[in-house]
């Protein structure tokens, strides 16, 4: 087995999971996978991770662009037969309103954490810094996902982040 062959089947699961969440019923993970990997056989140069991160971003990106001209944007955002006053029904619903409302770089940590299964590692490798240096930015973002759950989301943050995964694909 190449050392190409080896990393996409490494991989596999965790691109699968993560086209999965990103484009979340707009099109299959494992046939967008299969271009994140096709893409990847183009590329060469910057630590794998980092460039499988890259392809997928660009998966993602043509994929909503190719659906945009068969759906509205509100199909892609949910909001079609939205909530009154646009108040949460849920714990999963007033988790995702605190994730929204933190900064971007503690949604991407906590995604790539909770939802990816990244080990800190691996985060180091798409992020740039080091393992520790993840690890931290990672606990200060569940930190602030926890200062923004509202009292009655009780339990552990991470559990909730965990619970709000859309899909059905896990690492």
């Amino acid at each position: 087995m190449t050392d190409t062959a080896a990393k996409q089947a490494r991989y596999r699961s965790l691109v699968v999971t993560t086209c999965e969440w990103r484009a979340f019923g707009v099109d299959d993970p494992q046939a967008m996978a299969d271009r994140v990997f096709a893409r990847l056989r183009e590329r060469s140069g910057a630590p794998y991770l980092r460039q499988l991160y890259k392809a997928v971003d660009d998966v993602v990106a043509a994929t909503y662009q190719r659906e945009a001209a068969k759906r509205s944007m509100f199909d892609f955002v949910g909001l079609r037969g939205g909530r009154a006053g646009g108040a949460p029904k849920s714990d999963i619903d007033r988790i995702g309103t605190a994730l929204r409302d933190l900064p971007m770089r503690d949604i991407v940590l906590l995604r790539q954490a909770y939802w990816d299964q990244l080990t800190p590692d691996e985060m180091a490798e798409v992020n740039g810094g080091t393992a520790a240096s993840q690890a931290l930015k990672c606990d200060v973002a569940l930190a602030r996902l926890k200062m923004k759950l509202p009292p009655e989301v009780a339990g552990d943050p991470a559990e909730a982040m965990r619970s709000i995964k859309p899909g059905t694909h896990w690492r």
